[in-house]
C-alpha cells in the first residue's frame, strides 16, 4: 500500500533538456535510416560504438523538432545500448571492488543513458502540455535509463547529481497521481530481473541510495541492488511513520534521500517509508543491507549533532596505502629511519578533521587501488618540534571520485598501538601470500587485531609474527571483516 495519490502534490513539468537553436545536418529523423545506421555500428569496438551512439542520440534529443517519430527513434537505440551495457556490466560483475575512475566507455555510456532519459522526459513534457497522460512506457523507460546510469556511477564511487534524483521522484509522483504506479510492464521494455512497475523501480533505487553507497564496498552495493530490485514490492509509503523502522522521504525533490532520512521533519513535503516487511526479509537474506538500514534508522542526526564535530583544515599530507608499503614505512619509523619517498605514496590535502576521523582530497589517480575498508597511513608534510614525522593510521570509510578525475576520501583513525609485523608461516599454499601485516592492540580493551592479506585466516590456527623488537605467536580467533585486499582477524597472544 502507498499513500493515496490525492495526498501527493502535482509534480508539474520536468526540467527540459537544452534544445538546439537549429537542426544539425547529421541528425537522422527517419526510422528506416536510423535502423540501417544502427545495424552498422562497430559493436566489436564498444568505445567507438558508444561514442557514435552518443553523438547521434544527442543530436536527436536536442533537435528543435524531432517530429512524430521521436518515440520510435528513441526506442531504436535500445538494442545497441543494451549490448554496450552488458559489456560494461560483465566487467563490473567480474571485479566490482576496484575503485578506479570511470573509463571512457563507461563515461560515454552514462552520457548515452542520460540523453535517452532526457528524450523520454521531453516526450512526457509534450504529452502533459497537450493535456494528455504521459504514457507509462515513456515514464518507465526514462526512469530505468537514469537508474542504469546511476548504478554504474555507484560502483565507481562516482559523484552523483541531485537532478537525477529529482527527476526520478517526479516520475514516481506522476505515476502515482495517474494511478499507473503499480501497472506491470513486460520485456522487452525491461529485463526480466528488473522491477516490473514504476513504483518498485523507484523504491529499489531509493533503498540503495539510503545505504550511503560511498561508504560501502561496490560488491555489497551490487548484491543489495539485485536484492532490492527483487523485493521492492515489500515497501510502503505513508503519511505518518509506521513502526520504528520508518524512514522519512522528502517529496519536494529539494533533499536527497539520505539527507531527508537523516534530517527531514514532519510537514507537507514529508512522507514515511514503511520498511517493516522489507527489513524482516532482509534480516536473513541480506544481513548487510539490514544492518546498514538499521543504522540509518537509529542514527538520524545532522552534521552539527555529531559526537565529534568536524573542523576545516588545509594541510598537505602524503598517503601510504597497501599492506607492504605501510609495513615498510611504519617499520622504518619504528627504527628511527626516514624514507619519505616510496611507491604508492599519494599527495593529498586534509580538508577537515574530527576527534576520530579526517577527510582528504587526493591529487591525481592513486598508484594502486584504494577502496572502502582498506587501511592507510596519513603523514603530514610538516614535522613536530623534535623533527619527527607527524601522522596517523586510519581505515577508509568513504570514497568519492569526482568529475574532474580527483578523489575524496573520509577515514576513521585507528585506535591503540599499531605494530608492523612479518608473518613467518609462509610455507605450502600460503607461500604465495603477502607476509607483511599490521598488529593492532586496543589499549582500552587489550584486544588484538591482525591486518593481513586475504587468505591468511584459518579458524583456530596459529601463526608466528615478528615485529621490530619482539616475536609473537598468535591464535586466529575470528575473521572480523574481509575487504578487497585485506582481512581483519581477531587474534590472541598464545602462551605456548
Amino acid at each position: 500500500m502507498v499513500t493515496p495519490a490525492s495526498s501527493f502534490p502535482d509534480p508539474g513539468l520536468f526540467p527540459p533538456p537544452t534544445i538546439a537553436v537549429a537542426r544539425h545536418p547529421a541528425v537522422m529523423l527517419s526510422p528506416r535510416q536510423l535502423k540501417n545506421w544502427i545495424g552498422e555500428l562497430p559493436l566489436a569496438n564498444p568505445t567507438r560504438a558508444t561514442n557514435e551512439v552518443l553523438q547521434q542520440l544527442r543530436l536527436l534529443v536536442r533537435d528543435p523538432d524531432p517530429g512524430k517519430h521521436f518515440g520510435t527513434l528513441l526506442d531504436l537505440f535500445a538494442p545497441p545500448l543494451e549490448a554496450l551495457l552488458e559489456t560494461v556490466e560483465e566487467r563490473l560483475n567480474t571485479n566490482p571492488d576496484n575503485a578506479v575512475p570511470l573509463d571512457q566507455l563507461e563515461f560515454q555510456l552514462i552520457e548515452c543513458l542520460a540523453e535517452l532519459a532526457a528524450g523520454y522526459i521531453r516526450i512526457a513534457n509534450d504529452q502533459i502540455l497537450q493535456g494528455k497522460r504521459p504514457a507509462i512506457e515513456t515514464l518507465y523507460r526514462a526512469m530505468n535509463a537514469m537508474q542504469r546510469a546511476l548504478h554504474i556511477k555507484r560502483l565507481h564511487y562516482h559523484q552523483r547529481t541531485t537532478t537525477c534524483w529529482a527527476n526520478q521522484l517526479r516520475i514516481f509522483l506522476h505515476a502515482e497521481n495517474l494511478g499507473i504506479g503499480t501497472q506491470a510492464l513486460k520485456p522487452p521494455i525491461r529485463r526480466k530481473e528488473e522491477p516490473a512497475t514504476i513504483r518498485e523501480l523507484f523504491f529499489s533505487s531509493l533503498m540503495v541510495c539510503l545505504t550511503d553507497p560511498n561508504h560501502r564496498r561496490p560488491a555489497e552495493i551490487l548484491d543489495w541492488t539485485r536484492w532490492s530490485a527483487a523485493n521492492a514490492g515489500l515497501l510502503q509509503l505513508s503519511l505518518l511513520p509506521q513502526g520504528a523502522g520508518a524512514i522519512p522521504l522528502d517529496i519536494s525533490g529539494e533533499m536527497a534521500p539520505l539527507s531527508a532520512a537523516r534530517q527531514a521533519k514532519p510537514g507537507p513535503d514529508t512522507r514515511y517509508l514503511d520498511t517493516t516487511a522489507f527489513m524482516q526479509a532482509a534480516r536473513e537474506a541480506a544481513p548487510g543491507l539490514h544492518r546498514a538500514l538499521s543504522e540509518l534508522a537509529k542514527g538520524r542526526r545532522k552534521s552539527e549533532q555529531r559526537k565529534s564535530p568536524r573542523q576545516e583544515r588545509q594541510q598537505p599530507y602524503r598517503i601510504v596505502f597497501g599492506m607492504r608499503e605501510m609495513y615498510q614505512r611504519l617499520n622504518a619509523l619504528t627504527r628511527g629511519l626516514d624514507q619519505p619517498e616510496q611507491q604508492y605514496m599519494a599527495e593529498a590535502v586534509q580538508v577537515n578533521q574530527s576527534k576520530d576521523g579526517a577527510a582528504f582530497v587526493l591529487h591525481g589517480q592513486p598508484a594502486a587501488p584504494l577502496s572502502v575498508g582498506e587501511p592507510l597511513l596519513a603523514e603530514a608534510g610538516t614535522h613536530n618540534a623534535r623533527g619527527a614525522p607527524v601522522g596517523f593510521t586510519a581505515i577508509v570509510q568513504r570514497f568519492l571520485s569526482t568529475d574532474d578525475g580527483g578523489f575524496e576520501i573520509g577515514v576513521e583513525k585507528m585506535r591503540g598501538r599499531l605494530i608492523p609485523v612479518m608473518i613467518q608461516n609462509n610455507t605450502g599454499e600460503r607461500s604465495q601470500l603477502d607476509p607483511h601485516a599490521l598488529l593492532q592492540q586496543d589499549t582500552d580493551t587489550g584486544r588484538y587485531l591482525l591486518l593481513a592479506a586475504r587468505g591468511w585466516f584459518r579458524s583456530d590456527d596459529h601463526i608466528n609474527v615478528e615485529g621490530p623488537s619482539a616475536r609473537y605467536r598468535l591464535r586466529l580467533v575470528r575473521m572480523a571483516s574481509e575487504m578487497l585486499h585485506t582481512t581483519r582477524i581477531e587474534v590472541e597472544i598464545a602462551d605456548d
